[in-house]
């Protein structure tokens, strides 16, 4: 290359980095100087800041006077997101994901039949407990009725109405400053309360008619419309009773049909704001579901299991057969027909449940039906010594029974947990989490006995029990 061309091309590069320089600094100059003296700090999607005055904030956007005078139009896609979050929160134009929850300290309790109920503990004695529930509604539940309490974080509208969750903010935050009026109007919009939304709305501008201007007037408009249409606010109400009441696929028929009757309507925005949303609602349903299915079905496995083991002249085998084959069925059409649910979604919601109580069922006396031998050895030693017939009789080793000798000699109990045993390994209905070994309690693990004949010498026998198996083999699930 010569010097000529070197010359060029260098001269070339240093043009186009001009040329760039002059576009950055004239789009900045476009949406405003980068660092004026004073006024909101807002970046835009593409990196460049801006900066002024924010005198207009709308759904769409908002508009800033920069320092020169000059005014820009931003709608909210142009900026950068963390400001837009910003932004729109602080002009009360979008709500904190976790304000909208309104939990509050509270109990669950699930009862004997699978039910579940929550709200505030209100009182409890030795035989009840009393759930204050929405409203003055008090539940006084007996303590035999119930399966579990929990602690829990709880929604507020569990217990309390809109109207009572309104007089106790208002109580407890005494409003005095435009900001206090603004802070409890945010909250009456999140449980529904728009009417005393709009008067403390009113109140924060009575008071300093320049706080928060803009975003006041936005939110005075919205809340105007929600007003205007009755029908629509009662439909709302009724979609946000159904979500505090557990209904969730009413909620979900609910929002559609408000969305087909109003589409856009600031109804939605205000739902969505308290975490009812179709994704939220179709999520807790499922969560709701999945637990409820896991209390039923352990309960109902169990009853099933000794309603088969109380049956007159049923054999171990067609019981095995029973809880192997089609228990598991009957289960998944009962649970659907308590829920009100498809039986299709069933076993689908069974294996979304998460952790949940670990449950024990035991072999106990029949192990030796399901395992195999630990040892061959411990047989007991030819009789020694001089017997007489009648104690050589005595002392005879005893015959091992068959499976269903052992069915027949068992009790209901010891029948119950064999065949929840025999489900749990073998459907895989239940997560098994662990089997776990116990010396036989006759034996204490050695697979024999030892019998003392005065005059003789000591004699071993297997254990009439274990059958040498040594162990009770019991399974860990949930």
């Amino acid at each position: 290359m010569t010097n000529s061309e070197t010359t060029m091309t260098t001269f070339s590069s240093f043009r186009r980095a001009i040329i760039r320089a002059a576009a950055t600094a004239a789009l900045a100059a476009l949406l405003g100087s980068a660092t004026p003296a004073r006024g909101e700090l807002v970046n835009t999607s593409r990196g460049i800041p801006v900066q002024g005055e924010i005198v207009d904030v709308e759904e769409d956007g908002l508009s800033l006077r920069r320092v020169d005078g000059g005014l820009v139009r931003l709608r909210w896609d142009q900026i950068a997101e963390v400001d837009r979050t910003r932004l729109r929160r602080a002009h009360g134009l979008e709500a904190d994901e976790d304000e909208g929850r309104l939990e509050i300290d509270g109990v669950r309790v699930t009862t004997t039949d699978g039910n579940v109920l929550e709200g505030v503990l209100a009182k409890q004695s030795k035989s009840e407990i009393e759930l204050k529930q929405r409203g003055r509604n008090v539940l006084s539940i007996p303590r035999s009725r119930i399966a579990t309490v929990e602690a829990v974080r709880i929604s507020a509208f569990a217990a309390y109405t809109p109207a009572e969750l309104y007089e106790r903010k208002k109580a407890e935050s005494e409003p005095k400053t435009p900001e206090d009026h603004y802070e409890l109007a945010q909250y009456c919009q999140r449980i529904g309360a728009y009417d005393e939304a709009k008067t403390h709305l009113g109140l924060a501008v009575a008071a300093d008619p320049e706080y928060r201007a803009a975003g006041i007037r936005a939110q005075m408009e919205t809340l105007d419309r929600l007003v205007a249409d009755r029908r629509l606010i009662e439909l709302a109400e009724t979609i946000r009773e159904q979500f505090r009441s557990g209904l969730h696929a009413k909620v979900l028929e609910g929002l559609l049909d408000l969305e087909t009757r109003a589409p856009g309507s600031p109804l939605l925005a205000n739902l969505a704001k308290s975490g009812i949303t179709k994704e939220r609602v179709e999520a807790r349903r499922r969560s709701e579901l999945s637990r409820q299915i896991v209390t039923r079905w352990y309960q109902l496995a169990r009853d099933f299991c000794t309603r088969k083991g109380r049956e007159e002249g049923i054999t171990l085998q067609a019981a095995k057969a029973y809880v192997s084959k089609e228990m598991g069925e009957e289960i998944v059409k009962r649970i659907a027909e308590a829920l009100s649910i498809d039986a299709g979604e069933v076993r689908p919601l069974m294996a979304e449940r998460k952790g949940g109580v670990k449950h024990v069922a035991t072999y106990g006396s029949g192990t030796y039906l399901v395992e195999q031998k630990k040892k061959e050895g411990a047989r007991p030693p030819p009789n020694r010594g001089r017997q007489s017939p009648q104690s050589s009789r005595n002392r005879r080793e005893p015959q091992k029974p068959t499976a269903e000798d052992w069915w027949k000699a068992a009790d209901l109990p010891a029948r119950r947990d064999f065949l929840l045993a025999t489900y749990v390994e073998t459907t895989g209905d239940f997560e098994l989490v662990r089997a776990e070994y116990d010396n036989c309690p006759k034996c204490g693990g050695r697979g024999f006995l030892v019998i003392l004949v005065p005059g003789a010498e000591n004699n071993r026998y297997a254990c009439d029990r274990c059958w040498q198996q040594k162990t009770d083999k019991r399974v860990v699930f949930r």
